[in-house]
């Protein structure tokens, strides 16, 4: 050549090539994402390749009900490159889908068209919106449990006799009966019942009604459901339990090791709690920055008048049978019936207890019937000596209605988003008309007023009230709603449980921190308030005799997580149903 021709470009062709990929599981009515990936294997870009229909393959057993997409409509794809169309998507009913679509567009050199084969999607797989997962797990009538999740596992117990857990493998979907070994304190201030006292290990928390001294009752005589907790303490991974008694309360129960029977170790309160001491009412694990900062805080009400509540907060974990916990180094009462929040709520007749005990941007909650107080630093001391530790954080308008007696308060939940940090929100049970009781939803936003970082009176404001009737209620457009028995979040979701005579209980869940009953979603998807929309799974979970949510815990398991809820009418045998997400 009489002179250099400079470089020539030579390129292969546009070569297109779809992938197309669901999820494997979607709950029964869900929306789901259906995604191509179109990849170029050639040189040269393809221009405005945009996904042709998709249509359900032979054999599916079920159709969609909603597909709207593709997002985006149309992309260049560089020569080696990829892109991605998204749809979302519902089903129409129970059953499998299989899905398949191609793409197409144009190479960027010769103009002329590419494209990509039709290609099949994996099958997708309903599940139900919520499905039974046992009849009477413990195999004996039980008609009420407490649950906790503990290593990807989830606890149900104690049975009526108090000497067993049912434990469930989510992955595996087997469950375990389990007994208990229970460890006897011997120590300068020994454990109650005579008659473990003699033959330790006990093999019970004790029966409801047992009779004191004997193998019926707990260590120390304690009989009856209590409390039950699990989390990271001092390095490990405990199952915590503490047993009502009708005499007098002061042992926490840990167990950290899974093998059957599981064996728990016992924490002696009495130092700390006076023999008055009856009721455990919430328990809470709240890791510190280091181990030894870590607490597990206990709270406990009083026979005697204006004693409750305590809140004991323990610092040290049992390194033997038994710790005999010294105050203040292994343990100490934090003084709450002094504050003047608790005390004045004394003399309208509602006992001051406390129902939930939570972290929030790193301080403590504890609320109840009475209202709501925080601690103002991360690990809080006693408040007679120290009271600028505590702070009331009760709602301005909590007022407007009383606190059912007993347990009024379900939880204390950090969940969405309020300014740059989450919620906080609390459910509450109310003395009502008809129905008797009635739920309240409270949402704080702590940058409405005061600290950015903590929740004041005038940062809460009811949440998704009612729309009509009792403007003080969170009814999700239900009139027979009553108790607010389920309070709980995963990262994706907001529950909230009312308990109905009437239909049975309802579980209904919000994507968003909600403000308004829509924003809570019930039966394939609805939105609640709307006519006709019933809780996921319908009323009752399908079976209006179940008119009662007992206990609910998240298990994530597998990369999975799963709301279980025990429910029943508190008089024949519970029943535990998944929620899958």
């Amino acid at each position: 050549a009489p002179a250099d021709a400079g470089p020539l470009t030579v390129q292969a062709r546009a070569s297109l090539v779809a992938v197309l990929e669901l999820p494997s599981t979607v709950a029964a009515g869900g929306a789901f994402t259906v995604t191509m990936t179109v990849l170029n294997l050639g040189d040269a870009a393809a221009v405005g390749v945009a996904p042709g229909p998709l249509a359900p393959v032979a054999g599916s057993t079920d159709s969609l009900a909603s597909l709207s997409g593709p997002t985006p409509a149309a992309a260049d794809v560089p020569g080696g490159g990829s892109a991605s169309f998204t749809w979302s998507a519902r089903l129409q009913a129970g059953g499998t889908l299989q899905l398949q679509g191609g793409a197409a567009g144009v190479d960027a050199n010769d103009l002329g068209p590419v494209v990509a084969a039709p290609a099949t999607s994996n099958v997708l797989s309903q599940q139900l919106e919520v499905a039974p997962v046992a009849s009477d797990p413990l195999g004996d009538g039980t008609a009420a449990a407490a649950l906790a999740a503990r290593g990807g596992r989830l606890y149900v117990g104690p049975g009526a006799d108090g000497r067993s857990f049912w434990r469930l493998d989510p992955t595996t979907g087997q469950g375990t009966l389990l007994g208990v070994q229970v460890a006897v304190d011997a120590g300068p201030s020994p454990a109650d019942n005579q008659a473990w006292l003699a033959a330790p290990p006990a093999t019970t928390f004790g029966a409801a009604g047992c009779s004191n001294n004997t193998a019926a009752c707990g260590p120390s005589d304690e009989g009856g459901l209590g409390v039950l907790a699990a989390g990271r303490f001092s390095g490990a991974e405990w199952l915590l339990y503490a047993s009502a008694s009708t005499l007098k309360a002061r042992y926490l129960y840990l167990a950290a090791q899974e093998a059957a029977p599981l064996s728990f170790q016992a924490v002696d309160l009495a130092a700390v709690l006076p023999v008055t001491a009856v009721t455990p009412t919430a328990l809470a694990f709240v890791p510190g920055a280091t181990a030894d900062a870590d607490r597990i805080y206990a709270a406990f009400t009083d026979q005697a008048d204006h004693k409750s509540p305590y809140l004991v907060a323990l610092a040290t974990a049992p390194a033997g049978p038994w710790l005999d916990a010294a105050s203040p180094g292994d343990a100490v009462e934090l003084g709450l019936a002094a504050m003047p929040a608790m005390v004045s709520s004394a003399s309208v007749g509602i006992l001051p207890r406390l129902d939930a005990v939570a972290p929030f941007l790193g301080m403590l909650y504890a609320g109840g019937g009475v209202g709501v107080v925080r601690s103002t630093v991360p690990v809080p001391r006693a408040y007679g000596a120290h009271p600028d530790d505590w702070a009331v954080a009760t709602p301005a308008s909590w007022s407007g209605k009383s606190s059912v007696a007993g347990r009024a308060v379900t939880g204390l939940v950090p969940f969405g988003a309020c300014g740059a940090g989450p919620c906080l929100f609390l459910a509450r049970s109310v003395v009502g008309t008809s129905p008797a009781v009635g739920p309240q939803l409270w949402r704080c936003d702590p940058a409405q007023s005061g600290a950015d970082d903590a929740c004041d009176p005038a940062d809460w404001a009811l949440a998704a009230p009612n729309q009509g009737g009792d403007r003080l209620l969170t009814q999700l457009g239900v009139a027979t709603h009553g108790a607010a028995s389920v309070l709980l979040a995963t990262p994706r979701y907001l529950y909230l449980g009312l308990d109905d005579a009437s239909t049975g209980a309802q579980l209904y869940r919000a994507e968003v921190a909600p403000t308004q009953i829509y924003d809570f979603k019930g039966r394939d998807g609805c939105a609640a308030g709307t006519a006709g929309c019933q809780g996921l799974g319908g009323a009752g979970f399908g079976d209006p005799a179940l008119t009662r949510f007992l206990d609910a815990r998240a298990v994530t398991a597998g990369g999975r997580t799963t709301l279980y809820v025990v429910a029943g009418d508190g008089a024949r045998p519970l029943r535990l149903f998944a929620v899958p997400e």
